[in-house]
């Protein structure tokens, strides 16, 4: 018990402030509403009713780990954002990243990279420099 309660505390702080389903709830409705969805349809697409998505969203369902991993996959939510919200936003930009560029050809990663690249060398040009140059 002693060390399931600071194995709480650790990760919750000692009020437990950290509600993991009020997290949930936000991160689902956001990732829903970004794709253009309501709950139904969700719902529809993932094998569950309206009310289970709308449960979920208002942080009284405790969903099955099946309902998880499908919410999850299917509107590309970051696991981090629930289980490790300390982490910085740049964790979450380097994984939507990552996604976007597994699914590119390789003449797409060559061409990005270019691109990129030089937007970097000019990017830090004008953070030295202290200008913002307009294109």
């Amino acid at each position: 018990m002693y060390l399931a309660r600071n194995c709480r505390n650790l990760f919750l702080g000692v009020n437990g402030m950290y509600d993991v389903s009020e997290k949930l709830a936000a991160v689902v409705q956001a990732a829903r509403i970004a794709h253009g969805l309501t709950q139904e349809e969700l719902a529809e697409t993932i094998g569950v009713t309206g009310k289970s998505i709308s449960n979920i969203e208002r942080g009284v369902a405790n969903p099955e780990f099946e309902s998880i991993y499908l919410l999850f996959r299917f509107l590309g939510i970051d696991a981090n954002a629930i289980f490790y919200p300390e982490r910085s936003d740049v964790d979450t930009m380097l994984n939507q990243f990552q996604r976007m560029l597994a699914g590119c050809t390789g003449d797409e990663l060559e061409m990005l990279l270019s691109i990129n690249r030089e937007i970097l060398i000019h990017t830090r040009r004008m953070d030295e420099v202290g200008e913002v140059e307009t294109v």
